[in-house]
């Protein structure tokens, strides 16, 4: 659940910091959100592929869903990309899977 205390607050967080393994992200409160963007941040070569996962289950034994899947190697997404969408959920991680160059930054951000 979103900190009440965030609200009039935008929510940077960067939530993966330069990486070169599989990594998930911690869960995130975002009920309170309804603008969401990520920066995914690589260095050249990098090979992997970068999903925003989301619930409308609270707790740690929520199941989270892919909202959006990117490809992210030497002819697609390659200097990293960046995505944004409005969108209603309790909770969002970034994942980070398949990776096998490359370090990887996600700086993700929270409005409403």
């Amino acid at each position: 659940m979103a900190d009440p205390h965030l609200l009039g607050t935008d929510l940077t967080v960067t939530s993966i910091d330069n990486v070169s393994t599989n990594y998930t992200g911690a869960a995130i409160g975002t009920s309170i959100f309804t603008r969401h963007s990520y920066q995914v941040l690589t260095d050249l070569p990098a090979s992997g592929f970068f999903r925003v996962l989301v619930s409308n289950q609270e707790g740690d034994s929520a199941r989270f869903l892919p909202l959006a899947d990117y490809t992210i190697n030497n002819t697609t997404n390659s200097n990293g990309l960046l995505y944004a969408d409005s969108w209603n959920f309790v909770q969002a991680k970034v994942d980070l899977t398949g990776v096998s160059a490359g370090r990887f930054t996600v700086i993700e951000n929270h409005t409403y």
